[in-house]
């Protein structure tokens, strides 16, 4: 069992999904007899002046949109994580992206590193109150900075050093930050497998950590084992759909912010109405996107605990 899409069967032939076309098609076959003509503009307009049948067609309507855009999350999902490939342009910015994403990743790890240094230099006097052994303190100084530990040192001290932890001896508020920054690290998967978007490399770091021998790009292909709690693979379901409906949010919203000053200008003078109604669907893109990326963070702690329950239950 898979914790994402899934086939389903048809089902019923005048199921909840397949009503909206009939009585779509059914009301403006109605309109045609009743006009005694087959003119599409002259139904709808027809249908706009009677309420009853208005509101049949606008439901109608609106279902359709919603499995259209079901039809298409997954695909909206796979552009989101950077799963497409191309020539010239398209190229050359997904090159951009990925060593974009390469520095920033470096960058995290830099600036973690920096401070954990600084957050020992100030738990070393501690750390000597302690009566701990100087060769131990300069094997966790290594260890803070992910270094190698210091040539000459007794395999003793070495075991002392990996048995203890100096973040006892720190500040709680630099070790918050060294803590922010690492979850942050971790949202990617190694270097030579980062994606050009955010949303793909939270999914393929999950992927890498879940099945390290796979190198495919699908996080949805991880299996769920039926004996996993029904709770959690509805819950898993659930947060897939969010997942999906975000994505697709992503392009509809983006794709009104385009289409919005093409349609108003000419029919609209204020200028400054026209570049709020754009930026307000660009902002509603920009939030789905951040939403797409909770919910994938979500979805993969729920794939982290369920891969934890499998393998505990061999």
């Amino acid at each position: 069992k898979y914790g994402t899409l899934e086939p389903h069967e048809s089902g019923p032939v005048f199921s909840w999904h397949k009503w909206p076309h009939f009585q779509l098609a059914l009301t403006l076959l109605y309109r045609f007899r009743i006009d005694r003509q087959v003119d599409p503009f002259q139904a709808v307009t027809d249908i706009m002046a009677y309420p009853g049948q208005l509101a049949l067609v606008t439901v109608a309507l609106i279902l359709i949109v919603t499995m259209i855009t079901q039809t298409f999350s997954w695909g909206a999902l796979r552009a989101l994580q950077g799963t497409w490939r191309g020539w010239g342009p398209s190229a050359l910015l997904r090159t951009a992206l990925i060593n974009h994403h390469v520095r920033r990743k470096e960058k995290l790890r830099q600036e973690r590193l920096d401070i954990m240094r600084k957050a020992f230099t100030l738990a070393r006097p501690r750390l000597v109150s302690s009566q701990i052994p100087q060769e131990v303190i300069e094997i966790l100084k290594s260890l803070a900075g992910e270094e190698s530990p210091p040539q000459g040192v007794s395999n003793e001290n070495l075991k002392i050093a990996l048995s203890m932890t100096w973040r006892s001896h720190c500040d709680t508020r630099q070790l918050a930050e060294v803590d922010s920054l690492l979850r942050r690290e971790f949202q990617y998967p190694a270097k030579s497998r980062v994606m050009p978007t955010m949303l793909g490399n939270v999914l393929l770091a999950t992927l890498d950590e879940l099945q390290p021998n796979d190198f495919h790009m699908d996080v949805a292909a991880v299996k769920v084992d039926n004996r996993v709690p029904a709770a959690l693979q509805v819950q898993l379901g659930m947060t897939r759909g969010r997942l999906g409906m975000f994505g697709t949010f992503v392009f509809i919203w983006a794709l009104l912010a385009v289409s919005s000053p093409l349609i108003l200008i000419g029919a609209v003078t204020d200028g400054v109405a026209i570049a709020a109604v754009f930026l307000l669907f660009l902002l509603l893109s920009l939030g789905s996107y951040k939403a797409a990326i909770a919910s994938a963070e979500e979805y993969c702690m729920l794939l982290r605990r369920i891969s934890w329950l499998q393998s505990s239950a061999h």
